[in-house]
């Protein structure tokens, strides 16, 4: 599962994530993350730029 909260949304949205999805989340929108199948292991890549960052690649 992921739900999203957007800043202009009044209630978060959840999407039910299976195996090839990808989900573009927007910079500084929060998201949350829930693996509700222990059976298979969830994998999250997070991608951004990060040349703007207090620390050079990394995600601040």
């Amino acid at each position: 599962l992921c739900g999203i909260l957007l800043p202009e949304a009044e209630s978060e949205r959840v999407v039910k994530v299976k195996r090839g999805d990808a989900i573009a989340v927007p910079m500084g929108v929060l998201s949350w993350w829930l693996n509700d199948n222990p059976s298979e292991q969830l994998e999250i890549l997070f991608m951004g730029d990060t040349s703007k960052a207090h620390r050079s690649g990394e995600f601040t």
